[in-house]
């Protein structure tokens, strides 16, 4: 038994290590994969086609839903994100760090106004925002913003093609 011991220590602490570095890294690969993917530019929307069967722009797609991302980065300043509330369906921004991390959700109901403007800003930047406005700090300076919208039918989707081409993610130097 003692000449194994060694042996099974090292299996033991190589197996450890394999999984920390798997689960401390795969987040990270995962936005990093998802970045080399993306079809725009940091700091712009970009509306993804109406959801079918084929779909695979957003993991695990809804069908009743109307996906849009923006890529940020807020490393030459912060993100200004203004985007048109649709009426009487569900709407939300969802922000994700590098590593994964959903740091910060809003959605129709926790807005009072036909519009939402969230500001993404480094830690520690000084920024006041305008209105009803919310200045939110990164955990990460690099990430993902998606928004989502339900659709109640074919003539619902077609307003709110229309609406979502008013949404703007613009760099504020």
């Amino acid at each position: 038994m003692k000449k194994w011991a060694p042996w099974i220590i090292a299996t033991l602490a190589l197996s450890a290590i394999i999984h920390v570095i798997i689960v401390a890294g795969l987040p990270y690969g995962i936005m990093a994969v998802l970045s080399t993917k993306s079809p725009g530019e940091p700091n712009m929307i970009y509306h993804a086609s109406p959801v079918t069967a084929e779909s695979r722009q957003v993991v695990k797609p809804g069908p009743g839903l109307l996906y849009s991302a923006c890529p940020f980065d807020v490393r030459n300043g912060a993100l200004k994100i203004t985007s048109p509330v649709p009426p009487g369906t569900y709407f939300s921004i969802s922000a994700f760090a590098t590593n994964t991390d959903n740091f910060f959700v809003i959605n129709d109901q926790q807005v009072k106004s036909d519009t939402m403007e969230i500001y993404l800003v480094k830690p520690g930047t000084k920024l006041a925002a305008k209105g009803e406005g919310k200045v939110v700090e990164v955990p990460s300076e690099m990430g993902l913003v998606l928004f989502r919208t339900a659709i109640k039918n074919d003539e619902h989707l077609r307003q709110l093609l229309e609406l979502r081409k008013n949404a703007k993610c613009e760099l504020l130097e």
